[in-house]
């Protein structure tokens, strides 16, 4: 009997060990479900300092896709400068005082552009700009128009009507003392006739006399010293020497931003065999890379001109990261015409990042311009969505402060400059 007890007393000590491994690993299965939506709540709806690692598949996509290809970019353009950097003290002749200064960095969305037709862009005129899209769509997204101005017009005005077209109406500002007889793009551009130059110091051509205009004052009149010039085509036969490299000391010291320059060189116009040099050297100095470059077979003898393309090392790092890692949702590779449907995008800092390089804390060493990048492939209203606008506390801190948005001196200025 006393046997038989203890059998049925292990059996059921047995049973009771089972039911209880049973009941912790229930327990264990329900308290990790109950941590993962703990944790997702937390994420939408608590003070965000995990954002983009934990943010969503489309996120982790971006985070990871790939910094590690544009910091190897980063090094290969940064080898190739260096390089050029090496020979630039070479003597040259005319036919060959350009070949040393070749492109160094590649932008993958660039496009030839200026044109009614896109990618139509042919013959003297057009320029190479870098993530056309990218600028467009960027500027929506902050709730802000793209700056362009146009330094040389002679009347005309393909490229400020392809700006005006397919770049979702950037503010335009068109710089030719020259013209003898009315602007004609009016609809699309603020027409100054103010010669870019040295301050003050009198200049002609084509009959016509004007007193320079530096860039620095160029700026300050039209407002815009806390603005973005997200593009700068210059064309001015023989302006640039004078007053490229000036700009480039004032890009240098953080006194003016610029995305991209579109300027053609014209030896003709050089005083010294050094000023080629000091161009290139200022460029570096500011911190902008050759995309491209290109020969004006139209005139200057093949030879005596060149178009160079350049971008700040900061815009063709995000306009590359916006080609090689699209967003989930909407993709940052689709045209602003089709992204421009999905009213509901995520917004993010309308009124302007403060500082699109800022790295935001505890988010694995994103920016707030990456972060702005994931913010356009999710959608508004989303718990994703609140998640990152949270980081406007960082990046915009001054806009989040402001009832009306404008912290960032967004406001449109009618007044506006060329040379």
């Amino acid at each position: 009997m006393r046997r038989i007890r203890r059998a049925l007393c292990s059996a059921s000590a047995r049973r009771q060990l089972v039911f209880c491994v049973l009941v912790v690993i229930l327990a264990g299965i329900n308290f990790s479900s109950e941590q993962r939506s703990i944790s997702s709540t937390l994420l939408s709806n608590q003070n965000n300092e995990h954002v983009v690692e934990q943010v969503g598949s489309g996120a982790h996509h971006l985070s990871s896709c790939d910094e590690k290809v544009l910091d190897n970019l980063d090094k290969r353009f940064d080898q190739q400068r260096s390089e050029r950097r090496i020979v630039m003290n070479t003597s040259m002749g005319d036919r060959v005082s350009f070949d040393i200064y070749e492109p160094e960095a590649t932008c993958f969305s660039e496009e030839r552009f200026g044109s009614d037709v896109r990618y139509r862009a042919f013959g003297d005129g057009p320029k190479f700009i870098c993530g056309v899209d990218f600028i467009a769509r960027q500027s929506a997204h902050q709730g802000r128009k793209c700056l362009v101005y146009s330094v040389g017009s002679n009347n005309n005005v393909d490229f400020e009507k392809a700006v005006h077209t397919f770049m979702n109406g950037c503010e335009i500002h068109t710089f030719d003392p020259t013209l003898s007889e009315p602007f004609v793009g009016g609809q699309y551009a603020t027409f100054f006739p103010w010669g870019l130059g040295e301050d003050g110091v009198e200049a002609r051509a084509r009959g016509k006399v004007w007193e320079g205009k530096s860039f620095e004052t160029i700026i300050r009149k039209l407002g815009h010293e806390n603005r973005t010039i997200d593009i700068l085509k210059i064309d001015c036969e023989g302006c640039e020497w004078v007053t490229m490299v000036p700009l480039f000391e004032l890009i240098s010291s953080a006194k003016v931003k610029v995305d991209q320059i579109l300027i053609e060189l014209h030896l003709p116009r050089l005083r010294s065999n050094t000023q080629l040099k000091d161009f290139f050297w200022g460029a570096d100095k500011a911190k902008l890379r050759v995309f491209h470059k290109e020969r004006n077979g139209w005139g200057c003898q093949g030879i005596r001109c060149a178009e160079y393309a350049l971008a700040s090392e900061t815009f063709l790092r995000e306009a590359n990261r916006d080609s090689i890692c699209p967003s989930k949702g909407v993709s940052l590779l689709q045209p602003l015409a089709l992204a421009s449907r999905n009213e509901g995008i995520c917004t993010f800092c309308m009124g302007g990042i403060f500082n699109r390089d800022m790295v935001v804390p505890r988010t694995g060493g994103n920016t707030c311009g990456s972060i702005m990048l994931m913010a356009a492939g999710e959608v508004n209203g989303s718990d994703i969505c609140a998640t990152i606008q949270k980081e406007e506390r960082v990046c915009c801190s001054k806009y989040s402060e402001e009832a009306d948005g404008n912290a960032f001196g967004n406001t449109t200025n009618s007044n506006g400059v060329h040379a």
